[in-house]
């Protein structure tokens, strides 16, 4: 049973970004003057890219496909999201969303350090390349 722990965690960091994403894509006009609001060029090409980044990398972490890479481009999407969009120096109420963000952030850098575990695309990739012949015995 505990090898699943793994990949409940990584499906529990996952659902905030494929839920933002989906989001995102139902509400996308608004979504894109909020970031044009926020002062962002080309606001809906970075929509685009953000929806993407979103979807990629919680699909990454869910099916433990490209574990680390996944948790590294979602933590590189956070560190600007966080300070553009949850500036809570200058607006008190993000506060919240600020230390959510580098808890979720802190969520991900443990998946780039022990990968994605047992139950993983990753880790049977991995066991099928393990050569399990005995040297002594061809």
């Amino acid at each position: 049973m505990m090898q699943f722990i793994p990949l409940i965690g990584r499906t529990f960091l996952a659902t905030i970004f494929i839920h933002a994403a989906v989001n995102k894509i139902f509400d996308f006009a608004n979504t894109q003057t909020m970031m044009t609001e926020k002062g962002l060029p080309f606001a809906g090409v970075l929509l685009v890219g953000t929806i993407i980044v979103e979807i990629v990398g919680g699909l990454s972490l869910v099916v433990g496909y490209k574990t680390r890479l996944g948790a590294w481009l979602l933590i590189l999407f956070l560190i600007p999201a966080t300070f553009v969009f949850h500036n809570f120096w200058d607006i008190p109420s993000e506060k919240i969303d600020f230390f959510k963000n580098l808890s979720i952030m802190g969520g991900l850098l443990m998946i780039t350090y022990f990968g994605a575990g047992p139950v993983s695309v990753d880790e049977h990739i991995t066991m099928s390349n393990t050569d399990f012949t005995d040297p002594d015995n061809p």
